[in-house]
This record gives C-alpha cells, structure tokens and sequence, in this order.
C-alpha cells in the first residue's frame, strides 16, 4: 500500500485547500489502483499455475487409467477363462481333465508385479487446502469437482476389488498342487468347497465389471478435462466403448 503525505506547506486560502484535498484523493486512486492491479496480476498468475497443474494431472492419469483398463480386461478374461474351466469340473467332467489357467500377473494387490497406479489428486487436493480453487471459472469448479469424485469412486471401488482377490488368493494356496506351485488341485475340494470357489470367482468377476465402468466414467472425465471440460454424455460413451471380453493373454502390460 503507496502512503500519501500531505504537502509540507502550510495551507493558507481555500483554493490551498482544495489542491491539497484533490493531491490525496488522487495519490489515494493511484494507490488503490495500482495495489488491486498488482493483486489482480497475483491472482491471474495463480489461476494460470492452477490451470498448468490441473491439466497435467489430467495428462498423467489418462495414462494411468489407459494401463489399468487394460489391466483389467486382461482379469477379467483370466477369470471368464478359470469359470469355464470350474464350471466344466461342476458339470461333471473329469477332475483329471481341469487345466489351471496360465498365472496372471499384475492382478489387483499382485506384490510380484505392482504396476497398477492408482489416480492421483494431489494438484486438486492443494488447490482446495490453499483456496485457490476459488479462482477457477464457475464451470470450471464444477467439473473439476465431478472429475475427482468419480476418480475417488473408481479407487475406492479398486480397493475394495484388491481385498476380494486375497480370497481367491487365499483359496488357491490351499488347494495348490505340491509338485507345481501356481496349480490348483480341483480333485482335493469338497462339492461344497467348488461351489465356493466357483462364487469367489463369479463375485470377482461383477466386482472387477463393477471397478472397469468406474474406471471408464473417470477415463471419460479425464479426457475431457483435456479437451472442453464438459461432462460427457455416458450413455453414448458406453455405446462408443462397448465392454467385449478379449482372449487372456499372458503377456504382462507394461
């Protein structure tokens, strides 16, 4: 803030007065005038800083959220592979004749190969503690907000499908064929223990369906964060990227 002195001079006549009232008036609006152009200036830098910060967020996990959609497809043909196979075995084919599919890598929670990043919020998440967020355009705010709840639904929805694979896990390693670490011995459970086996793997099939369409609805948000930063049409999207289960492939996805 400019300080404005008054004249040194004493004032002796009216007209005295008046210049010396109209010289701190005016210092006064060059004062204020040049403090809100420099704040205006500050906040416009802030804005712009913002609006870096925020779209490369978006950059990086439109990458991050293209490897996990691919990860995912990649369970869930595994899994669609292994019910087939299971339910062969329920119908009444031979035990002998069960072949456990090739080892999937890179499953949810997988600590021999954690590829899977999840979304990050850290430029949104400091933008809401320092209060810079109230800078950004009305739109802006509101889809940005929309962006990052549908990301933390999809995360939270991975969690939760990274708890569900340690029961498929866990019953694998019960079951596993000594002489072949990684193969399920089928022939050693109970009619009552296939039938479990079989409601892990169907319940982590909806779970991962479940997790993908979260993941396509962030995939959605974030790529038009990158574009118009409108909220895209869902139904047309899903009608654009339709969910066909591929053939597993054993490669990992890098």
């Amino acid at each position: 803030m400019l300080d404005v002195h008054p004249p040194h001079a004493p004032t002796h006549t009216w007209r005295d007065f008046l210049i010396h009232i109209a010289t701190i008036v005016v210092g006064l609006i060059i004062a204020v005038g040049l403090e809100q152009t420099v704040e205006a200036v500050h906040r416009h830098s802030e804005l712009h800083q913002l609006e870096v910060d925020l779209h490369e967020e978006s950059q990086a996990n439109l990458g991050r959220a293209s490897r996990n959609l691919a990860h995912i497809d990649q369970d869930l043909a595994w899994l669609f592979l292994l019910r087939s196979r299971v339910d062969a075995v329920r119908d009444g084919a031979n035990n002998q004749s069960f072949n456990y599919p090739p080892q999937l890598r890179g499953f949810p929670g997988d600590p021999a190969f954690p590829d899977r990043v999840l979304p990050h919020d850290s430029a949104w998440s400091a933008a809401k503690q320092n209060a810079t967020i109230s800078l950004l355009p009305p739109a802006d705010l509101q889809f940005y907000g929309i962006l990052y709840r549908v990301t933390d639904k999809y995360s939270e929805s991975f969690d939760s499908l990274t708890l569900q694979w340690k029961d498929l896990t866990s019953i694998n390693l019960e079951f596993q064929r000594s002489t072949s670490p990684g193969q399920v011995d089928i022939g050693r459970m109970s009619h009552e223990q296939l039938d479990k086996y079989a409601a892990i793997i169907a319940g982590l099939i909806a779970s991962s369906l479940d997790t993908k369409r979260h993941l396509q609805i962030s995939l959605a948000y974030t790529s038009s964060a990158l574009a118009a930063r409108i909220n895209p049409d869902m139904g047309q999207y899903f009608h654009d990227n339709p969910d066909p289960v591929p053939a597993f492939d054993p490669t990992p996805i890098h």
